[in-house]
């Protein structure tokens, strides 16, 4: 009897301790930020704002420096003194660059820079114009696809943000002319072989602008353009050589 007590008893004192430790506050409890920072943070939060602007600034200057590094490989082909294919072949051998960015790094050094001489190179180096030198990577690879037009109306000390604003309402701009020339540069199927000729370029090919038709011939120099567009122009080709041959026609069974 006393056994089957003291059992009881114990059982009723260890279910009062699992009790205890459920509601038990947590000790470690996370301290919450306030939702005015104190005078410390502000202090910290300028010292981290000066060093990783500091350290950003590096990183867009080694950018530049390596797409002067690969346009002055490929401009003077001097992969091919260790075998590789191409400027491309060799970045991405050695660093695991693909080609679509060394196309870009090497377009934004030709589209912005200029022949200068170099200290410890002997061959033509490329380098950016005085008047891209404030610009820094972000925003040259921002403006490298933009019309040249836009290009003139920015300057260094616009920020990064004001330069996206203006390529995007440019693009929407073009892209509404587009739409408005669609109406007016629609191409009569219904024309005959005879009548082509006679027909303007314009309408025979559909150009809604210069822009346009002088954007996609600069971008037909880009091997990662060429490679994306491969298979419409091979099927572009393949349907006017039909319409030329005729082969596309069906074929008429002679009168016995």
């Amino acid at each position: 009897m006393t056994a089957t007590t003291e059992k009881k008893t114990g059982n009723k004192e260890q279910a009062n301790k699992s009790k205890k430790r459920e509601i038990a506050p947590a000790i470690n409890k996370p301290v919450e930020a306030a939702n005015t920072p104190d005078k410390d943070s502000a202090l910290e939060f300028a010292k981290c704002d000066k060093a990783f602007k500091k350290t950003f600034k590096t990183v867009e200057n080694s950018a530049l420096t390596i797409a002067e590094l690969l346009f002055y490989m490929e401009y003077n082909k001097l992969y091919l003194a260790k075998g590789y294919k191409s400027t491309a072949h060799y970045a991405f051998t050695e660093f695991g660059i693909d080609k679509g960015t060394v196309s870009k790094y090497i377009g934004i050094i030709e589209a912005f820079g200029e022949t200068k001489p170099v200290k410890g190179f002997n061959l033509p180096y490329y380098q950016l114009k005085e008047e891209y030198k404030g610009f820094g990577w972000s925003k040259l690879a921002l403006l490298y696809t933009a019309p040249k037009a836009l290009v003139d109306k920015v300057n260094s000390k616009m920020s990064y943000r004001q330069i996206q604003n203006l390529v995007d309402e440019d693009k929407k701009r073009a892209k509404l002319e587009d739409k408005n020339g669609d109406d007016e540069n629609v191409v009569d199927t219904t024309a005959k072989i005879k009548d082509i000729p006679t027909m303007t370029r314009q309408n025979r090919f559909n150009i809604r602008t210069d822009k346009e038709l002088e954007t996609f011939i600069s971008r037909l120099s880009d091997p990662a353009f060429l490679d994306a567009i491969k298979e419409s122009l091979k099927s572009g080709a393949m349907f006017a050589f039909d319409c030329v041959t005729l082969t596309t026609a069906p074929k008429v069974k002679a009168d016995k």
